[in-house]
Formats: structure tokens, sequence, C-alpha cells
């Protein structure tokens, strides 16, 4: 079964085994170092396991809210590619998973949240907050590209208008 066909369960337990949360022993040190220095009034700590966790959480809450099966609103977001999510090793403070957990962190700093709440579904709307924050640490880290969309002169004014509104929607 690949990962996208897993349910949520199967995802997060996937993070639960032992040679996955061996992955993030190499950046717990270093990332709740970083925090504690940006972030000296907020209290801090957390565990290989529960990096691994969260990264689990993290992609499920992002297939809940923009995956296939997810209930559509206005609200768009293109998706983290999956690839990033998974823990290679040895995990690195310039992965882009370190990056993804870093930034999950200052959302979540930023907004004073005490827990993450990825169950609530008032939360819905911040939480498609975060998954934007999300993407867009990796874009600034040069990790993760926009895509650039040419439209060739042969295209209609119309067209060209109502594709160009699509992308930029989609942050292309």
């Amino acid at each position: 079964m690949t990962q996208s066909q897993q349910t949520g369960s199967e995802e997060l337990d996937f993070y639960d085994r032992p040679a996955i949360i061996a992955h993030f022993e190499s950046i717990q040190p270093s990332l709740l170092q970083e925090l504690r220095e940006t972030h000296p009034n907020v209290e801090v700590d957390f565990t290989p396991q529960d990096l691994s966790r969260l990264t689990g959480q993290l992609q499920k809450l992002q297939n809940d809210l923009l995956g296939k099966t997810s209930v559509r609103t206005e609200l768009h977001c293109p998706k983290i590619p999956a690839r990033f999510f998974q823990p290679t090793q040895p995990l690195q403070p310039d992965s882009a998973l370190h990056h993804i957990l870093k930034g999950a962190f200052q959302f979540r700093f930023a907004n004073n949240w005490s827990d993450w709440g990825f169950d609530r579904a008032e939360k819905r709307e911040t939480l498609l907050g975060l998954i934007l924050y999300i993407r867009d640490v990796l874009v600034r880290s040069e990790l993760l590209h926009t895509p650039r969309i040419y439209l060739g002169e042969a295209i209609e004014l119309q067209l060209k208008e109502e594709l160009s509104s699509l992308v930029t929607l989609m942050k292309g």
C-alpha cells in the first residue's frame, strides 16, 4: 500500500515506528535550540518521537484539508509535496522536514496555541493558514519553487485573464 493510499491512522502509525523516530534524533537538539533562541518567552520541549508524530499529523492535516477527498471551500492552497514529509537519514538542519517542523512551531507560537488542535473543526481556516505558512517557509528557503506558467499569445484575452487568476490563486 502506498503512502497516498493509506488511511489517516496508518499514516500516523508509520511515524510511530522506532526506525522512523530515529531519523529525527539528528535534528531534535538543533531545532529545540533554534526555537528557544528565537522564542525565549515560550516554554518549548519535544522528543524525536514528538517530532515524528507531528510530521505525521501535519501530513494528515494537509490531506484532510487539501486532499482528493477533502471538503472544498473557497479557501485554496497548493499542497506541500508528500516527499517533503518523508524522513530520510540523516535529517539535517537544511532539510525540508526541519524547515517544515520549525515553521509549524513558529506559527503555533505566533498564534499563541497551547496545543495543535488538529481535530478541531473551528480551527480549520487557521490550520489551513498553518499549511500556507509552512509552504511559504519552504519557498523562502528555496526548497520549494512556485510554478511559472507562460500563457502564449494564441490564447484569447478573456481566457488568459481567467487562467491568470487561477494561477495566482494557486500561488503560481
